[in-house]
């Protein structure tokens, strides 16, 4: 008897894990690479505060540094279609924003900032 409580108690505890109510570190990161690795590498990440709306949504406030890859900069740069490097731009733009002397003095910014999430029959999904 007292084997098939272990065995219902552990059961249970795994369906809890399985059920989420925020978002995990994982899907932060994951988020982030999508928009960051074309132009850089992300270290240090940070949680630094999250909260749940009344709409259901989950907002996670966060930070990391952004190292630049200048090699991946530089293949963007021979692109010769402004449409192949609109993405890129913009991105090296909203840092550059946040850490004006990141192209001329350091290749490293401190990126602050924070991510909406829904959560969908799949898992968390980050809203743009």
């Amino acid at each position: 008897m007292k084997k098939y409580l272990l065995y219902t108690f552990l059961l249970f505890f795994v369906f809890l894990l399985g059920c989420e109510e925020k978002p995990s570190n994982k899907d932060i990161l994951n988020a982030i690479k999508s928009r960051y690795s074309k132009i850089g590498k992300i270290e240090n990440f940070r949680r630094i505060d999250d909260y749940k709306t009344k709409d259901g949504k989950y907002v996670i406030e966060y930070e990391f540094d952004l190292i630049l890859d200048i090699d991946k900069l530089r293949k963007i740069s021979k692109k010769k279609n402004p449409l192949e490097t609109i993405t890129y731009t913009t991105t090296l733009l909203l840092v550059s924003i946040q850490c004006p002397d990141i192209l001329e003095s350091s290749d490293t910014c401190r990126i602050r900032d924070n991510i909406t999430f829904i959560k969908g029959k799949d898992g968390w999904v980050p809203v743009k």
